[in-house]
């Protein structure tokens, strides 16, 4: 198939896409749905500058033609790249993608000293809290350093009789981990983690559960250390 081809079939797919994201798309040019849908869409967003060249590069594969011949072919660069953006924007990455997502939970009732135990031998930030099948709460390191700062004026922290539900009543922030689900979009996982930064604030964790809900079952979870190999499948 010649590149010109490719093209037109790669084009075709993202002007789909964007007519069905933006409302009354038929008086709308082209270059007009990416400048509507870039508000929406943060794929859209990251190609904007791209789609809009590619726009005039259709206009002369289509229209400017001599003979029923293209007056214009694709590089093959060009080719591969409308392809992938098309490819993002039509078929994106799923969190489903990502291999191996940890799942190591713990109850409120737990003792404290278990849960310091598991993060040291298994290198974890936090962990999930269940009871049962409900989500109360997500233990990290910083809410157990403010916990532990609580008794500073003591000469001997006793964790014997500690359980993870006291640590808990002790976290600085409740709103430090998010939840969805298989079918999201990696990008999703992206925006999340940087959203929260441009709030000044951190996002620990987002716990992937069966329904994206907290109800649901635990699949895994996420963290900014899993970012790197997400970006990388968004390349």
């Amino acid at each position: 198939m010649l590149n010109s081809q490719r093209f037109i079939n790669a084009f075709n797919q993202i002007e789909k896409y964007l007519e069905r994201a933006v409302r009354n798309p038929k008086w709308r040019r082209f270059k007009d749905l990416v400048d509507n849908a870039a508000f929406r869409d943060p794929v859209i967003a990251q190609f904007k500058d791209d789609l809009k060249e590619f726009a005039d590069l259709r206009n002369a594969i289509v229209h400017e033609r001599t003979d029923s011949h293209v007056i214009a072919e694709p590089n093959n660069q060009a080719t591969e790249q409308i392809e992938r953006i098309a490819a993002l924007i039509t078929d994106p990455p799923r969190i489903r993608e990502i291999p191996k997502m940890e799942t190591f939970t713990l109850s409120p009732n737990n003792p404290l000293k278990t849960a310091i135990k598991a993060m040291y031998e298994g290198a974890f930030s936090q962990i999930p809290i269940y009871e049962g099948k409900d989500f109360r709460g997500l233990l990290s390191v910083k809410s157990i350093f403010r916990w532990m700062g609580a008794w500073a004026q003591e000469d001997i922290i006793n964790l014997q009789n500690v359980t993870v539900s006291e640590v808990l009543e002790q976290a600085e922030d409740r709103d430090n981990c998010r939840f969805l689900g298989p079918d999201n979009r990696l990008q999703e996982v992206v925006d999340l983690f940087q959203g929260q930064v441009l709030k000044g604030k951190r996002l620990y964790a987002i716990l992937v559960t069966d329904s994206g809900l907290p109800t649901g079952r635990l699949l895994g979870i996420l963290t900014i250390w899993d970012l790197p190999k997400i970006l990388k499948k968004l390349e």
